[in-house]
């Protein structure tokens, strides 16, 4: 293979890695609206990310990354059903699926775009508030070690916090409300 289209094929490969990877949350949380559990929601979700892979020349870009991989996991989990029919605990009709399916599908899209709207008003807060908010969630550092660090009380840095998000919150809800695009 010539190396201008191993190239090529490599950047086609990692730019669906990247897509997959994207929208993991969000199609985890429509595939556990579908079947309930958190075991078969992995299962199904490991399912739907190796058909991704192996159908990734077929995604052409017409509808979004996330609508194209639900509707696949869509399929998987009509697939399980299908396999699981004598289970008992297996009773919704095809058409409540569709109906559940759809509205996942929905919550899921506008779950990935208040995640970019967060993460924007992220961006926007002042590098003191954005220090507190990382350390807390991203580096998962007790309100102790932080008030510690900064020297400060606790109750003051669970104030900061609650106000940080209470900040977050109003700036998600106003792109939100104007439709900002992430």
């Amino acid at each position: 293979m010539p190396e201008s289209s191993r190239s090529s094929n490599s950047g086609d490969d990692l730019q669906q890695v990247e897509r997959i990877t994207t929208c993991q949350r969000a199609l985890y949380g429509y595939i556990l609206t579908l079947v309930g559990t958190r075991a078969v929601a992995d299962e199904v979700l490991q399912e739907t990310n190796l058909v991704l892979c192996r159908k990734a020349a077929e995604y052409d870009g017409r509808v979004k990354f996330l609508t194209w991989a639900c509707q696949i996991a869509k399929n998987i989990v009509r697939s399980h059903r299908n396999r699981n029919a004598r289970n008992r605990m297996v009773c919704l009709s095809d058409s409540l699926l569709e109906d559940i399916a759809a509205e996942a599908q929905q919550m899921a899209a506008e779950s990935d775009e208040r995640i970019g709207w967060l993460r924007e008003c992220l961006d926007e807060l002042p590098p003191r508030s954005r220090r507190l908010i990382e350390g807390r969630y991203r580096l998962g550092e007790s309100i102790r070690y932080m008030a510690a660090e900064l020297g400060r009380a606790p109750g003051g840095v669970r104030v900061s916090l609650h106000r940080i998000r209470l900040a977050l919150l109003e700036c998600v809800e106003r792109k939100a409300a104007t439709g900002e695009s992430s």
